[in-house]
């Protein structure tokens, strides 16, 4: 595979009370039209100050972000293995107008060296 860029994305998502929210993602990979679908890491959105839960054998939290900055809910759902979210590509309207989520810092993440706080 072919080297994979690095960029800050932008997705729509739906909060828990049915609002769109525009899901931002820096330091993402950029796949392009190659992939249908986004990835995501769970340990880079932690690191960022973000609660994410999708452990679907924690009885404690239900699946889902949330942003306390902004005290945004965005439900996870288990297919397979894998915890997701329906997402889609925002128009420029929507870039332009929807409430805004940041997912991830902008400073450069480096896995190798991420650093955790406890999650409630």
């Amino acid at each position: 595979m072919k080297s994979v860029p690095i960029a800050s994305v932008a997705k729509v998502a739906t909060d828990v009370d049915g609002r769109d929210v525009l899901l931002i993602v820096h330091e993402a990979l950029w796949f392009d039209a190659a992939m249908s679908n986004s990835l995501l890491s769970s340990n880079q959105v932690r690191s960022s100050g973000v609660c994410i839960w999708e452990n679907p054998c924690d009885t404690t939290h239900i699946l889902s972000i949330y942003n306390e900055a902004s005290a945004t809910w965005i439900p996870l759902k288990m297919q397979g293995i894998v915890a997701l979210t329906k997402t889609r590509v925002p128009t420029e309207d929507e870039i332009k107008t929807l409430p805004t989520i940041e997912l991830t810092n902008l400073t450069p993440w480096y896995p190798s060296a991420a650093t955790y706080e406890p999650q409630p």
